[in-house]
């Protein structure tokens, strides 16, 4: 669950200052008590291990997918079949990134659109009901979306000193 907590603390950090700078100020702290007690991993300067991991998983996205550099384009000056086309490239190398990573299996057992039964005592973390939910079980519902849930994560150990770099400058000398 530590990939889903740095992708997430990644996110919010780029997304809101005031966050960004409550952890940076909380990894100056926790900087100082690890060097006092001469432990711990170096991280890359200004992250943080939560951080260094959703970085890692950016660079392998961006490495096998390019998906930064699908995500900055402005695709409004594309033809919807050249999107078509360059996302589905993009998915494929995505996807292929993920698999070397991230052990998953879905939640639910059952297709989008198929019926499902949620008894009392449901696990929250698991389930996400919507609509006309009551507190009278068992309640009967549509399958929205199946769910995932990370059975292994297999991020890299230990972090280079360039943990920031997600994607090297490329320079074809003619």
């Amino acid at each position: 669950m530590r990939l889903f907590l740095a992708i997430g603390a990644f996110f919010r950090v780029i997304g809101n200052r005031d966050f960004a700078t409550r952890v940076r100020a909380w990894k100056a702290e926790a900087a100082g008590k690890k060097s006092s007690a001469g432990k711990g991993e170096a991280q890359p300067p200004g992250f943080g291990a939560a951080q260094a991991g959703a970085l890692q998983l950016l660079r392998l996205l961006q490495q096998e997918g390019r998906i930064l550099d699908f995500l900055e384009e402005d695709l409004a000056a594309y033809k919807d079949e050249e999107v078509g086309a360059a996302a589905r490239a993009v998915h494929a190398g995505c996807q292929q990134a993920l698999s070397k990573v991230l052990d998953k299996r879905r939640i639910l057992d059952k297709e989008e659109g198929a019926t499902h039964r949620v008894e009392a005592g449901w696990d929250a973390r698991r389930l996400r009901l919507m609509g006309k939910v009551s507190d009278h079980y068992p309640l009967e519902g549509r399958v929205v979306h199946p769910g995932w849930l990370a059975v292994a994560v297999k991020l890299p150990t230990g972090v280079e000193r360039e943990g920031a770099v997600l994607a090297p400058a490329q320079i074809e000398i003619a």
